[in-house]
């Protein structure tokens, strides 16, 4: 029997999950969904986190995810264009928000 690479075993566990970040999000929701009948539950799912908006000061973050990176790039200058939606909106979640 042959061994299984890396890879070959991560792509066997995470099916079409993004990474393993997403495929354990998945994971904590389906084992919130079998024990709702005996707990009140909500699942919610914020946009990506960027800055905070407020707390404990405008733009603080600790982190140096892809949407923070954006974030700055854009609010510093480093980003001249964007390409968005006609209405302008940027679905993620201010980390003050989901702390909140």
């Amino acid at each position: 029997m042959s061994r299984l690479s890396y890879t070959a075993v991560t792509k066997l566990i995470l099916k079409d999950k993004i990474n393993t970040y997403s495929y354990s999000k998945h994971m904590a929701e389906r084992l919130v969904e079998l024990a709702r009948k005996d707990l009140p539950v909500s699942i919610v799912r914020p946009g990506p986190i960027f800055a905070a908006m407020d707390e404990p000061l405008p733009g603080w973050s600790e982190t140096s995810s892809s949407i923070s990176k954006l974030c700055k790039l854009l609010l510093s200058g480093g980003y001249h264009t964007i390409l968005a939606n006609r209405g302008g909106k940027l679905d993620a979640t201010p980390v003050d928000n989901a702390v909140n």
